[in-house]
């Protein structure tokens, strides 16, 4: 079961592409504009790329931002041509459907250097986890599926 949650100032980010496949269909995405409000509800439960995210109207720093400052969130830092990061990928899905209440996001730093430039982000992969908007930890590297579990029990449980 996914834990819904309700990002606000959202304004016309989502149009009818789905943030997990990609795809066109409005019936088969996870961002529904909530009625009456500007206001966008992202269902947990696989990682959920920036990019996708992304629109004419916003900025990937401001949708960032607010994903942050509006959920538990681990930030996946990678490049498509990582190595590493690719080993990493079904450890973060099965991690996104074990954890429905913390939002996986994963950021590709040659699509959004900006973001990856103000976070410091030098090495791929790089986790950083963030709590109430605030960055908790960080993870650089290749890890465990179990190291991540340790650190979600730290800091959100």
């Amino acid at each position: 079961m996914s834990i819904k949650y309700i990002l606000h100032t959202f304004t016309f980010i989502f149009f009818n592409v789905c943030v997990l496949c990609q795809s066109n269909s409005v019936e088969k995405s996870t961002a529904v504009k909530a009625e009456n409000t500007k206001q966008y509800i992202l269902t947990t439960g696989k990682p959920i790329y920036l990019d996708a995210l992304i629109s004419k109207a916003a900025t990937a720093e401001k949708v960032f931002n607010d994903i942050i400052n509006h959920n538990d969130v681990i930030v996946d830092f990678y490049a498509e041509w990582c190595g590493p990061c690719k080993r990493m990928n079904p450890i973060i899905e099965l991690l996104a459907q074990e954890y429905d209440s913390i939002l996986f996001i994963k950021v590709n730093i040659n699509t959004f250097t900006s973001v990856s430039s103000y976070y410091g982000v030098r090495s791929m992969p790089t986790f950083i986890y963030f709590k109430n908007g605030k960055e908790v930890h960080r993870s650089i590297g290749s890890i465990s599926k179990k190291n991540i579990q340790e650190v979600i029990k730290q800091y959100y449980k």
